[in-house]
């Protein structure tokens, strides 16, 4: 039986640090989209904008989307996350985004 394989991938304010990733040289060989929130409390989005910077993608496989102010888990619909503006506009702007991301997957 051989791998199974993703054909595309989002990822939300992703750990890219030592401690995350195994290497990093960080290849993408599918379709990647990546949502960073520039005031994430948790991991460090400017680490992982600069990993994926340096990621070895071919051209269009890599899409990173930075929200500026929102916090780490700005998709959560709960009033304390909600409560800030800026992640109010990331999850508005992500939700309308991932349907139509994923609808152009073959």
């Amino acid at each position: 039986m051989g791998w199974l394989s993703f054909s595309a991938a989002l990822a939300f304010y992703s750990g890219c640090g030592p401690r995350s990733l195994l290497s990093q040289n960080y290849p993408v060989d599918r379709k990647m989209w990546v949502f960073l929130g520039s005031a994430d409390e948790e991991v460090s989005p400017t680490i992982c904008r600069s990993v994926l910077n340096k990621a070895n993608a071919a051209p269009g496989m890599l899409d990173v989307s930075w929200y500026d102010g929102a916090t780490h888990d700005f998709d959560n619909p709960g009033d304390k996350r909600q409560a800030i503006e800026a992640n109010r506009k990331a999850r508005d702007d992500l939700m309308q985004r991932a349907a139509g991301l994923l609808d152009r997957i073959p």
